[in-house]
């Protein structure tokens, strides 16, 4: 696998972990 790649898989990810943890956020919010 290429470092590019590599890279781009990684930011995919931290990406994915944020959108989850906002998420989270979010339902705690609502339910306060």
């Amino acid at each position: 696998m290429p470092p590019e790649q590599l890279v781009a898989s990684v930011i995919e990810k931290e990406q994915r972990i944020l959108a989850l943890m906002a998420g989270i956020k979010q339902n705690l919010e609502f339910e306060n």
